[in-house]
């Protein structure tokens, strides 16, 4: 996880793949090039999300934008449903939703 490898303080290899339905996030390891960029920018400002957290986020995105994303698009979204970006000290948001990586029949 991701909070796990700024929390170290290094790159660590995971132990095991996570199981999500997020698979374009699902990795072993963070890379090296990465890894300072996430360290100095977003250490603090970490959120995670769940499986149903992220179904949520698609349905919703699904539902009002007409937008057929794959699930690990609807991450950020999961993530801003569940904490205020007030609370983060942000004022202003930009999700990007990308990904055409969805198949249609198999809806999470």
């Amino acid at each position: 996880m991701l909070s796990e490898y700024l929390n170290e303080g290094k790159l660590v290899p995971d132990k095991d793949v996570v199981n999500t339905i997020a698979d374009g996030i699902r990795v072993l390891k963070i890379g090296k090039h990465c890894y300072p960029i996430l360290k100095r920018t977003c250490s603090d400002k970490i959120i995670t999300v769940n499986d149903e957290e992220i179904r949520q986020a698609l349905k919703l995105i699904w539902t009002r934008t007409k937008q057929r994303v794959e699930p690990s698009a609807a991450v950020p979204l999961a993530g801003l449903l569940k904490v205020s970006p007030a609370d983060l000290g942000l004022k202003n948001v930009v999700l990007i939703l990308c990904g055409g990586n969805v198949d249609l029949d198999f809806i999470p």
